[in-house]
Order: structure tokens, then C-alpha cells, then sequence
């Protein structure tokens, strides 16, 4: 990130600096990598892997009881109980080290072995033999000089080339591995002694697609198809020679997970449909736990298999009792929809290996995270696209999940797969946060061409939130369908700056603002008030994803940023005043007026413009993508701005920094750097503070170590805040009851291009109006005077 020199200006006045100390005070959330749980041998705890720590819960209080800090979990690759001793586990990782942590206190020293192999799953360990798989050499046992204290003497037991699936029994007797060639799809399964030695093996050819398998005590091996069949491999290691083959038929789509039950009794089944499957194997019985959130991508069964716990999709853990199939109790992780993940560093170098290097040219990592200005929960659009998570970020667990949109509730397999439900782009609350606005676009599915296939169906809801439930519970008041007309979504939504109301900006430059129909009915039941359009400005004849919306801080004045323009427009009677310069350069992502200035991102800018002025503060240089918005955020009290920026670093992993800038220069008062891609950023109403997220689901909180207040040269102006915004206010209207009245304006869209501007930023697209009737040019004398009414317009009065 660098400084635009075209918009470089010197500096005017006194020079601020910051007297806080930035520090990130507090980190929550996270995911679940695809690692197995634990549980204890009491069955009292039970010990989950997230993507920011290890996590021990209590099965009374379904609490965390202890978080033990993890370095680097995107190495771990297993998490075993310690059979020497239970009150450790056991952390292997693909660098070929493995620690030891006592679960039961959080500050013992963990234990570092490195046995400089790359470990995958430890199937066996003991102070001197670790036997272990690793998916490039299979299973390998390795052995530790007692002299040197270093692990060598590497000893291949089950050499497998191309394995992508790996699947060990209970008893550590049987394994098996599925491996994909050109020459076909084959299972290697084997048998192991006492000291996990090969006794025989045996090669079994498939012909359908495979999914997921499972081996059990028995030797029985059960193979899941992308088809749905399940196929069980009875008496492999027989004398008869090939297996006795029995196909299990109810799953229509690919089955994701495989596990059988300790006693071999049972078998368990998962996929797409959200439905988990007994199979009682001597019987043919089966039984079924539908309407799962999510689907089934993993089944666990404790030592002792009296619980079971299902992992769906790597969001959420539910353990279930194998007694009655009812809830012991669910661990829930963020449940954000990311735009991307960042892939694998060495894929990253091969890609870019020809191409020039360019840091900043990432991908879009980011996601949708809104907070509630009141209670400060955090709301996440989920994966199945109709929901909306709530999270608390001070007790670090879920709150609840509730549907803003219609949907179905199964999973849906195969070509109802093209059935999409609706996806809630935009979430915004009202100032008290006792109002909340959401918009939901269901698009119609690809079925038999017909016309209607690019029809969307648009909603504009209005939620109440229920302040005589103990819990979190919004009631719904209103629901708007096509607030903008037929197929015209909603690109930005913002809450007025008091009382009750939103204002939508659409696709086409529309805006309208949203008030209750009564104000009096606020006091009375949510559903009996009704919404409806106060004001509008009519839209415009284009189209554009590139639309944003702010209000000052009085309401009486709104900017409106369309494609790379910039338009005042008057917060009383919603008619357009004139057009900013093109201060832009390229699309704008987002607007906000912060005091007398309005802080505008655009695809290749952050700018900062005076508006009593008319002069630009300062500009620089950023790569936004499309939801650059995503890492932008302002304190409007403090008079702050935050900008996340991810770029890859030097290994080509993707790494971030987050800027603080204050609205007088471009100097950042504080650089945070960050190990991972930032996904979104967010300012916490009523503090200096600001909260940002990760592509692991991690939240952070980065403190100012202050009170929400100005600070300039270490001195604390809070008290004058208020005459300053008076101060912003007054000027404010008189400039523009000014321009309205030198304006005259009779069109409410129309645009005051001739205005004089001091210090106009010129672009490109600066001349388009001059070459927009080019034909009608009958001299170059014509041509200049154009240009001059652009450049210098007042050498033409």
C-alpha cells in the first residue's frame, strides 16, 4: 500500500499524533479443522481441536472449562488421548513433530518431540517405537537411539503409492487405504499383529467412485460410493478367495462419512441428506435421525461407544447418546460463508512462477459480519445461506441460529441441488439495536430454460427484537417484496443516523428511505407496525453492482457514490444538489461521512475529502476487491479509519496488516500485522475499538486502550466533540442551502457539472462529458473550449 503521488498534498496545521497503545486484547470464535475429538475416559469432558485452540467442555455445564493455546493448527494433522497417561493428549503434526499437553492445566509445559518425519496419524507410541502413517510413505515405524536421543531406523510396514483415504479399526488390527492410478481405483486392506507388524494384505478393485471408508474389529470393510451405495467386504482375508460383497441402498447421494459401532453391531452413515443412518447388520434394521443441521462430513464413537459424535460440515459437533440418539450436547464454531479461502503456499508459487510478482494482487477472503450496536453480538449469514447465526463474543459460544427466509430444511442431494435457497446479503440494525433489516435474494433455478430463469425474488424484512425473551428472538413486522421493482436488488442498506429508519440504495442509483408508517406505533407490538417509503430519489437508466450510501451525522445531507461518482444529495426532500469531482478514479466500494469529511474506497483509492471545503485531506493507493467494504471501518467519534490489507508474503502464504489512519493525514498511527487473511472488519459502537475476523473464523479485538473519544497530541478533547459536530452541522447547511439556491434545481437527478472547483481532481474519465457527442465537434476551437470548461472553467467567464 502506497501513497497516490497524484494526490499527494503537504500538510496544513498542526500534526496529530496517537497517545494510544493498539494492542489485540482478546481473540474467540474459530472453526473445526477435520481432526477428531476426545472424549475422556469418565465421559465428563470432552476435548475439541478449533482453529484458534485446544478446547476442553464440561458435559454438565456444556461450558468451556479450559482453553489451552495451540501454535500453528494448520499443521496438526491427529489428536489422540496419551494411553500412557489420560491426562494428556497427544498433538502429532505434518512437520513431524508431535507435543504432549495436559489437558487438565492449561499453564504445565507441553512437551516437544521431534522425530523429523512427517506424521499423519500415530497409530502406536511408546518411549522408544513410534509407529506412525504418513500419506507419502504409508505406515512406518521408527525407533529412538538411546544414545542420541534422536528417532531413526526407519522401518516400512505398508507402503501405499497415490493413497487418499486411510482408515484404521478400533483395535489397531485391521487397515485399510484407497488410492486412485490410471490404471483404476483399488483398497489395500491389511492385516497387523500384536506389534503392528503385516501379516497378509489384500488388493480389492472397484468400479464405483469412492467416497469414504471404515474398517471395524471384525475385519469387515464398508465402502461408501459418490453413487450412495455402501458396499461391506465380509471374510476378506478367507480362503475362498475373493470377498463376500453385500450393498447397503438408502442414501441418494454421495456418502460422506463411515463408522462402525465397537461391538461391530452397527454401522453408521452420513451425507448430504442431513440424515444419520443405523445399520443393525445381522437384522437389516435401520434407523434414522433426520433434520441434522448440516451435512454429516465425519461420526466418531468414544472408546466405550456409548456416544457418538457427528461433525457437520466442520461447523458445528453434536454428541449424541447411543442409548436413546438424543442431544448430549452441540459445539457450535462461527458459522460465516467465506468468498474464498486462501490454497496451498506451493500451489500459490507454481501458479505465480512465470508471472510478475505482485504482494497485494489477492483474492477476495472476505465474508459478511455484522454487530449489533447494542448487545455487541456478532451476525453471520450461515452456509445454508437463509440463516443467521448469532454469536456471543464475550461468553464465546453460540446464542442461537434463526431463519430469515423460507427454505428447506433436508439436504438436498443431487439435482435438487440446483434449487438454491434464499441468501441474506445484507444485515443492518437501527442505532438502539432494537430494530434490524435484513435483505434476502432467492433466484430461480435452471429447470427446462424457461423465461423466468433470471427473475430474482427480492425481500426487504423488518425485525423487532422480542425484549421480553430471556434469549435472543427477533419477531418479524414487515416484509417488502421488490422494494426497488421487479429483479432491482438492494446493493447497500444503512440505518438512519436517529430514530427509526433505514435507507436502500439499489442498482440502479435509486434511493428511498424506510420509516415505520406510525412513529407512535413503536411502543406497541412489532407486528402491528407497519413500514413503509417516506422519500425516494428516482433512479437513474443504468445499472451498476458499484452503489454507496452515507448520511451525515444530522441527516440532512447524503452522498451517494455511483459506479466512479460522487453525488450530494439533500437528506430533507431527497433531490440531488451537484457532483463531487471524480475523486474516485475507479468503482466506488464504500462512502461515509465522518464529521465535515467524507471517507470514500474505491477499487484502486481510499480518499479522504473535506466537504466544507471542497479540497481532498489525502489519498492513497489500495487494491479493493469487490467487498473491499468488508475491510473497511470507521469510528466516527474518535474520527478514526481502519483498513485490513492481505497480501501473500514471501513464502506465498497469505498473511494481512491492519491500518489505522486518522482523517488528517495518511501517516498510519498504528500497524497491526497479522499471521492470516482478514475477512472482515468491524468498529465497536461506543468504544475506540475494533473487531476484525479471520479466514480460520477467529475474532479479534484490537483495543485502543482508551474510552471512545478524540485524542490529539495526547490530550483528551472529548468535551469539545459536541461543538465541533454543531460546528460541522451549521456549516454544512449553510454550504448547501447555498448551492440549492445558486443550484435552482428543477431535476431532481440532475448534476451540476459546471460548478468551480478549487483544486479539481482530473482522471480519464474527467472528459467523458466533453467526447460523449463527439460527432456534433465541428472545430478544434469547439473541442478546446470544452476541455477549458473542464480544466479551467473560469477562463471561459
Amino acid at each position: 500500500m502506497s501513497e497516490d503521488p497524484s494526490r499527494r498534498k503537504k500538510a496544513v496545521g498542526p500534526t496529530y499524533t496517537s497517545s494510544r497503545a493498539w494492542k489485540v486484547t482478546s481473540t474467540v470464535g474459530g472453526r473445526f479443522p477435520n481432526i477428531n475429538p476426545i472424549f475422556t475416559p469418565d465421559k465428563n469432558h470432552f476435548i475439541v481441536l478449533t482453529s484458534l485452540e485446544l478446547r476442553v467442555y464440561s458435559k454438565t455445564t456444556k461450558q468451556i472449562v479450559r482453553s489451552i493455546p495451540v501454535d500453528q493448527i494448520n499443521e496438526v494433522t491427529d489428536l489422540q488421548l496419551c494411553e500412557q497417561s489420560t491426562s494428556f493428549v497427544v498433538i502429532a503434526r505434518s512437520t513431524g513433530k508431535y507435543e504432549l499437553v495436559n489437558w487438565l492445566d492449561k499453564n504445565a509445559e507441553k512437551i516437544v518431540i521431534d522425530v523429523k518425519f512427517p506424521i499423519h496419524k500415530i497409530i502406536s507410541r511408546s518411549d522408544s517405537e513410534l509407529v506412525i502413517y504418513s500419506e507419502k510413505h504409508g505406515i512406518v515405524s521408527l525407533t529412538k537411539n538411546v544414545e542420541s536421543g534422536e528417532w531413526e531406523g526407519l522401518t516400512p510396514i505398508i507402503q501405499i503409492k497415490g493413497a487418499k483415504t486411510f482408515a484404521i479399526s478400533a483395535s489397531k488390527k485391521y487397515i485399510a487405504f484407497y488410492s486412485s492410478t490410471k490404471s483404476g481405483e483399488t483398497i489395500s486392506v491389511g492385516k497387523l499383529d500384536k506389534s503392528y507388524k503385516l501379516v497378509s494384505e489384500k488388493v480389492i478393485k472397484r468400479t464405483r467412485a469412492i467416497s469414504s471408508i471404515a474398517i471395524s474389529d471384525k475385519g469387515i470393510l464398508a465402502v461408501g460410493s459418490v453413487t450412495g451405495v455402501i458396499d461391506l467386504y465380509y471374510d476378506i482375508f478367507g480362503t475362498s478367495g475373493e470377498p463376500l460383497v453385500r450393498a447397503l441402498k438408502w442414501h441418494v447421494d454421495s456418502v460422506l462419512s463411515l463408522s462402525f459401532s465397537l461391538n461391530d453391531d452397527y454401522l453408521l452413515s452420513g451425507g448430504k441428506e442431513r440424515v444419520l443412518v443405523f445399520w443393525q447388520l445381522e437384522t437389516d434394521n435401520t434407523q434414522f435421525l433426520p433434520r441434522l443441521e448440516g451435512d454429516i462430513t465425519d461420526i466418531y464413537v468414544d472408546p466405550n461407544s456409548q456416544l457418538y459424535a457427528l461433525s457437520l460440515q466442520g461447523d458445528q459437533l453434536v454428541i449424541l447418546s447411543s442409548i436413546d440418539l438424543a442431544s448430549r450436547f452441540q459445539v457450535s464454531g462461527i458459522k460465516a460463508v467465506f468468498s474464498k479461502v486462501p490454497g496451498d503456499p506451493e500451489k500459490e508459487r507454481k501458479r505465480r512462477r512465470n508471472k510478475d510478482w505482485d504482494q497485494i494482487n489477492v483474492a477476495d477472503y472476505t465474508t459478511a459480519y455484522y454487530i449489533n450496536p447494542q448487545t455487541k453480538h456478532a451476525y453471520f449469514p450461515t452456509r445454508n445461506g437463509s440463516q443467521i447465526q448469532v454469536y456471543d463474543t464475550t461468553r464465546d459460544q453460540q446464542l442461537t441460529v434463526f431463519s430469515a427466509a423460507s427454505a428447506i430444511q433436508t439436504g438436498k442431494v443431487r439435482s435438487e441441488s440446483v434449487i438454491e435457497d434464499p441468501i441474506v446479503t445484507h444485515v443492518v440494525f437501527t442505532a438502539d439495536g432494537n430494530w434490524m433489516a435484513t435483505i434476502d435474494v432467492r433466484t430461480s433455478p435452471v429447470i427446462d430454460r424457461l423465461l423466468s430463469k433470471d427473475d430474482k425474488e427480492i425481500n426487504l424484512k423488518f425485525w423487532s427484537r422480542n425484549q421480553k425473551s430471556n434469549e435472543v428472538r427477533w419477531d418479524l413486522a414487515t416484509r417488502v417484496s421488490a422494494p426497488h421493482g421487479l429483479n432491482k436488488s438492494i446493493v447497500d442498506i444503512i440505518p438512519t443516523i436517529s430514530g427509526h429508519g433505514f435507507i436502500t440504495a439499489a442498482q440502479d442509483g435509486g434511493i428511498r428511505l424506510w420509516k415505520p408508517a406510525n412513529v407512535d406505533e413503536i411502543a406497541s407490538t412489532a407486528r402491528t407496525v407497519t413500514w413503509g417509503v417516506r422519500r425516494f430519489l428516482p433512479p437513474t437508466a443504468m445499472t451498476s453492482t458499484a452503489v454507496s450510501v452515507s448520511s451525515s451525522s444530522d441527516g440532512s445531507v447524503l452522498v451517494l457514490g455511483y459506479e466512479s461518482t460522487l453525488r450530494l444529495i439533500d437528506g430533507v426532500n431527497f433531490r440531488a444538489i451537484r457532483t463531487l469531482p471524480n475523486i474516485l478514479g475507479s468503482r466506488v466500494r464504500h462512502v461515509q461521512i465522518v464529521g465535515s469529511k467524507l471517507v470514500a474506497l474505491s477499487k484502486t483509492r481510499l480518499v479522504v475529502w473535506d466537504l466544507l471545503t471542497n479540497r481532498q485531506v489525502w489519498s492513497i493507493q489500495v487494491h479493493s476487491t469487490t467487498h473491499g467494504k468488508r475491510l473497511l471501518a470507521i469510528d466516527t467519534i474518535n474520527e478514526t479509519v481502519a483498513l485490513a490489507v492481505n497480501f501473500f508474503a514471501r513464502d506465498f502464504k497469505v498473511v494481512s496488516r491492519l491500518f489505522i489512519f486518522r482523517l488528517d493525514t495518511p501517516m498510519p498511527i498504528h500497524i497491526e500485522s497479522h499471521p492470516y487473511a482478514i475477512s472482515a472488519l468491524n468498529h465497536l459502537t461506543g468504544t475506540g475499538n475494533f473487531s476484525f475476523m479471520n479466514v480460520n473464523g477467529c475474532i479479534s479485538q484490537l483495543s485502543s486502550g482508551t474510552k471512545a473519544g478524540l485524542h490529539r497530541a495526547g490530550l483528551a478533547v472529548i468535551g469539545s466533540a459536541n461543538s465541533e459536530e454543531n460546528d460541522f452541522n451549521s456549516g454544512l447547511k449553510s454550504l448547501y442551502e447555498a448551492q440549492k439556491r445558486e443550484a435552482k434545481i428543477a431535476n431532481p437527478a440532475g448534476d451540476d457539472l459546471n460548478t468551480t472547483i478549487h483544486d479539481q481532481v482530473l482522471s480519464i474519465h474527467s472528459f467523458d462529458r466533453v467526447f460523449d457527442d463527439a460527432l456534433h465537434i465541428t472545430s478544434l476551437e469547439s473541442l478546446m473550449e470544452g476541455v477549458l470548461s473542464i480544466t479551467s472553467p473560469r477562463l471561459l467567464d
